[in-house]
């Protein structure tokens, strides 16, 4: 059996901090970050 693992996402609008709340998730440790933007799609 495959263990489901949560994902959390942190959205919202431009400048609104979600880069530093996202480092300092890493810098808590335990996650990976994977960056999606729709200007990249």
């Amino acid at each position: 059996m495959t263990q489901k693992l949560p994902v959390r996402a942190i959205i919202g609008p431009t400048a609104s901090g979600k880069t530093a709340l996202a480092c300092e998730a890493y810098a808590r440790g335990g996650i990976e970050i994977i960056s999606m933007d729709s200007a990249l799609i």
